[in-house]
């Protein structure tokens, strides 16, 4: 059964003037079909200016107010076809019809009750827990609360109409066109409380000549809001233009009891006020009556003003007493009591409960063992995060990453293969390697042999347990690494220039090569040591260098020390030397290729002697000494 509640049909806004009303056929849409509600009086068909003339534009600005009253109680949008319960998904209790009516849907079996059922006017074993107008988000018209009944939500003042800004339970207005509302020129109200721009006439007519907002060469005399009986809004002058009648003092507003251009106020319901009892103010300056409580309750008994319920709390819970018990009536928004445990009111967080997501019995726990942290969040449920298998029970010997079990949640590990390297006794110094089974087995110890140099380093090092390197120390500073080398610090690099050169005294170090000493280089501290050609000599003995390097005595004949050549005291034994003789030609050749003198006579007893510095060898000094053999010798 359809019942029709006509205070809740939209009425027409005639904003737009007097004899527009004539004009215009309905104001809820565009449509040029039957606009007319069934139970509501058929419109007046549209004069056309040709009809009219001059007379009849005369009439329509002497028309009566009344007509505006009159048109009102028109039902004129599009043609409403009420659905029905099978269309709505209705088993139970009362529906909004989608035409400002209601339809009954039946009731429950028993131990069931309406809204039970998971929804609206669904019948089911849990509890529902009526909504008010604020919490279903309507502003108009009328809407279900969530278990069994329909609640009022109000009206809109005009010219709004509930849903006429296209948004269901909202009020709101679709402005009208010129072509909408039959005007050809001048300014007209829109239908919502503003105005539209029609245009102007043609040159030798005027606007309201040929009628309201048409053009014509016939007068037009506007008229003034008190003649057109509007004490606030927009309404059209009965001539071309649009004309503000000012606004109204609160509480009232424009249209406020549903007559366009009026000033009043409609009190809010009891359901758009979220009452259920006492006396509430209606925002009116009057209170509106919403009714009392049953046995046992009293209003705002449970802790909620104009609600009925018990002197009694429960954790987010409006109360009500049952045989003087505590129970629950309704909940606050967001929770709900899903295990019917009146002692802990409404104990599920719809919000954030993930095992009763948004509504009893829905759990976010989506069975699989490998996600974590399936969550309800704002009511939703999310999907919780993948398991990620990343701590193998010996990491050393087990893949890095494993795969998850979905039946067990449990992360599964594949061992490495046998000889993988490890470390099983915190000794990085021993060779330990995976058995292939996931244990880590104790190895050989490391060998230090492989010094980073090893002609500066000790061939054998020792090993660090930390981290499995080898230490070498280095061979003692100035150790030979090579010829003319020698160690510092570990490092080989150059001797110091002037360093022996293996164990020849007349090779010396220089740059790091082997160099050989001048001729006639003392190597020692003896006078007579020289060396010659790159080897040491003792030119004091020496056939071949006898006295000076190159000076090489006779076949047959020795090299004698100065001194015992003779007694002359002046010629120490360390000196020099001199060959023995028995002619010139016996003796060596000095730097002028000639022989130095063989000295047959007291006191040299055949021996050479230089007789100038041009008989002896190169870089030598002659020494000529009185009553004493001559001889050459270094400086």
């Amino acid at each position: 059964m359809r019942i029709v509640d006509w205070s809740r049909v939209s009425v027409c806004a005639h904003v737009l003037g007097v004899a527009t009303l004539v004009m215009v056929a309905g104001c809820g849409g565009a449509d040029s079909g039957d606009t007319t509600a069934s139970g509501g009086p058929e419109p007046q068909p549209e004069a056309s200016p040709s009809e009219a003339g001059a007379d009849q534009a005369a009439e329509d600005q002497n028309a009566p107010i009344d007509a505006m009253q009159e048109a009102d109680v028109q039902e004129t949008g599009p043609t409403c076809m009420p659905k029905t319960c099978a269309q709505l998904g209705a088993n139970c209790g009362e529906a909004p019809d989608g035409c400002g009516g209601k339809i009954e849907c039946g009731t429950c079996q028993s131990g069931q009750i309406c809204g039970g059922g998971g929804g609206s006017n669904k019948c089911g074993v849990n509890p529902c827990y009526p909504k008010t107008c604020a919490q279903v988000g309507a502003t108009c018209g009328l809407a279900t609360d969530g278990c069994a009944l329909v609640i009022d939500c109000g009206f809109c003042p005009a010219p709004l109409t509930c849903g006429g800004g296209g948004k269901e339970g909202q009020c709101g207005c679709a402005p009208k066109t010129c072509a909408q509302i039959g005007a050809s020129c001048g300014t007209a109200p829109d239908g919502c409380g503003g105005v539209v721009d029609c245009g102007s006439c043609a040159s030798g007519q005027t606007c309201g000549g040929g009628g309201t907002n048409q053009c014509g060469t016939q007068g037009c005399t506007p008229k003034s809001c008190a003649q057109l009986g509007a004490s606030c809004g927009v309404v059209s002058d009965a001539c071309s233009k649009a004309v503000d009648c000012g606004s109204c003092t609160l509480p009232d507003v424009c249209g406020g009891q549903g007559m366009p251009n009026q000033c009043g106020c409609t009190p809010k319901t009891c359901a758009q006020l979220s009452a259920s009892c006492g006396l509430v103010p209606g925002g009116c300056g009057s209170d509106v009556d919403c009714g009392s409580c049953g046995a046992g309750d009293t209003c705002g008994g449970g802790g909620v003003d104009h609600q009925c319920g018990c002197v009694c709390q429960l954790p987010h819970a409006t109360t009500t007493c049952v045989k003087a018990g505590c129970s629950v009536k309704s909940c606050d928004i967001g929770f709900a009591d899903c295990d019917g445990d009146p002692s802990n009111g409404c104990e599920a967080d719809l919000a954030s409960d993930g095992k009763h997501c948004g509504q009893c019995g829905n759990s976010c726990d989506d069975g699989n063992g490998c996600t974590v942290g399936d969550s309800c969040q704002a009511g939703t449920c999310v999907p919780g995060t993948l398991i990620t298998c990343d701590s193998p029970p010996n990491a050393q010997c087990y893949a890095a990453a494993g795969t998850c079990e979905a039946a067990t949640g449990q992360c599964v590990y594949v061992p490495a293969v046998s000889g993988t390297a490890c470390n099983a006794d915190s000794n990085a110094c021993t060779s330990d390697t995976c058995d292939g089974k996931g244990t880590c087995a104790v190895g050989a110890a490391k060998v230090c042999n492989t010094p980073p140099n090893a002609q500066c380093y000790n061939a054998t090092g020792t090993c660090a347990p930390a981290t499995g390197v080898c230490s070498y120390t280095p061979k003692a500073n100035g150790t030979a690494c090579g010829t003319c080398h020698e160690c510092t610090s570990g490092v080989c690099g150059n001797s110091p220039n002037g360093t022996a050169c293996g164990a020849n005294v007349c090779h010396y170090c220089s740059a790091g090569a082997c160099a050989v000493r001048a001729t006639g280089y003392q190597y020692d501290g003896t006078e007579s040591h020289r060396c010659c050609g790159g080897s040491p000599v003792d030119i004091s003995s020496n056939e071949s260098h006898c006295g000076g390097c190159g000076l090489a005595c006779a076949s047959g004949h020795t090299c004698q020390s100065v001194s015992a050549t003779t007694s002359c005291t002046y010629h120490p034994a360390t000196t020099s030397g001199r060959c023995g003789c028995n002619a010139n030609s016996e003796c060596p050749k000095g730097t002028n290729g000639l022989n130095q003198t063989c000295r047959t006579y007291t006191p040299y007893t055949n021996i050479c002697t230089p007789d100038t510095a041009a008989y002896c060898a190169s870089g030598e000094t002659y020494r000529d000494i009185s009553s004493c053999p001559n001889y050459c010798y270094y400086p």
